[in-house]
C-alpha cells in the first residue's frame, strides 16, 4: 500500500477506478459516474492536506485503490472510493490499520448490495 501524491499519477488510476466503479460487486458508495468526475476526485485527493489516494499492489501489480478525506478536529474519516479487483479482504484490512495508527479516526464507508464480498468490515 503507498500513497499517491502525484497528479500524473492519481490521472493514470482513472481508467482502472472507473471500470472497477461500473461493477457493483467491486465498489463502495459513492458511486462516480463519469471518467471525468473519477479523475477530479483522484487528483483532488492526491493534492489535498486533508485528503488521499492510496494505491494497493500485489507483486507491484495495483489491485486497489481508496480516495479518502478526514477531519482531524472531529476525528472522523469519511471514503470517497474504495475500489478492489482482488484481494479486497487484505487491502481492506491494510488501509484499516493504517486508519486506525496513523489517523486514529473512525471512520465510515458504504457498499453496493451486490457487492457480495463485504470485504470492508469496520476494525477499529
Amino acid at each position: 500500500m503507498r500513497q499517491i501524491k502525484e497528479e500524473d499519477q492519481a490521472a493514470q488510476l482513472t481508467e482502472f477506478c472507473f471500470h472497477l466503479c461500473r461493477d457493483k460487486t467491486k465498489t463502495s458508495y459513492p458511486l462516480h459516474k463519469t471518467r471525468k468526475e473519477m479523475e477530479e476526485e483522484l487528483i483532488k485527493c492526491a493534492h489535498s492536506q486533508t485528503a488521499a489516494v492510496m494505491g494497493f499492489y500485489r507483486n507491484e501489480i495495483l489491485i486497489g485503490v481508496c480516495t479518502f478525506y478526514w477531519i482531524v478536529q472531529e476525528g472522523c474519516l469519511q471514503t470517497t472510493s474504495l475500489l478492489f479487483d482482488s484481494y479486497c479482504k487484505e487491502g481492506a484490512g491494510l488501509l484499516f490499520d493504517y486508519w486506525k495508527k496513523e489517523l486514529q479516526s473512525a471512520f465510515y464507508y458504504g457498499f453496493q448490495v451486490e457487492n457480495k464480498y463485504r470485504c470492508y468490515e469496520c476494525r477499529v
